[in-house]
């Protein structure tokens, strides 16, 4: 019992301690880069490489969104322009910065209903953990810039019809790449229930 109670308690205290801005591991050194311990290689041609552990960037980021609608701008359909903004404090080189910006006439509620919409969005190496992108956008990940424009259309009350296309190319282009522009189409119903 007094163990369990000493790791709650010890638990409590980082967790104070991030809630409060800190971080208990900020001052730890970088996880090891080198062999996995204990692992044998399955080819020869990994012998002798080493294996990352870790980020070579932290990531403390900010984000920011903006949106604005203006209601009947056509007919009865709105307008809704949006902007969105991330910037990494803790990248390890200047590709810290990712942003999206668009607009979209229309929203689709009931039978009939349909929207058009289109977005530009740049999203830098070292911006955000790629893992927690639009997995949709390019190959998913960072490093990649593109347009998005798609099409809504709400086919009945509980169902709309979405066709969208994204055209991506990395920013800055991997070695012993090209870098022609990735063209992704996608169909896609939605049932609200």
């Amino acid at each position: 019992m007094r163990a369990m109670t000493a790791r709650l308690l010890a638990a409590l205290v980082i967790l104070s301690s991030v809630v409060a801005g800190g971080d208990p591991t900020r001052d730890r050194p970088p996880p090891a880069i080198g062999p996995l311990p204990g692992s044998e290689p399955f080819s020869p041609k990994l012998q002798g490489e080493f294996a990352i552990a870790g980020y070579v960037s932290g990531f403390n980021l900010i984000n920011s969104t903006l949106a604005v609608t203006f209601p009947n701008v056509i007919g009865t359909q709105p307008v809704r322009l949006f902007a969105e903004h991330v910037h990494n404090w803790d990248a390890a080189t200047s590709d810290d910065t990712g942003w999206q910006a668009g607009a979209r006439l229309g929203q689709p509620k009931v039978k009939g209903d349909w929207s058009l919409y289109g977005f530009y969005e740049r999203i830098e190496q070292e911006a955000a953990i790629s893992s927690f992108t639009y997995s949709d956008f390019g190959n998913g990940g960072t490093n990649q810039e593109g347009p998005v424009v798609g099409i809504d259309y709400q086919l009945l009350n509980p169902l709309t019809i979405t066709a969208k296309s994204h055209f991506t190319n990395f920013i800055n282009r991997p070695t012993n790449t090209t870098n022609g522009t990735l063209t992704r189409f996608q169909l896609d119903a939605l049932v609200k229930f």
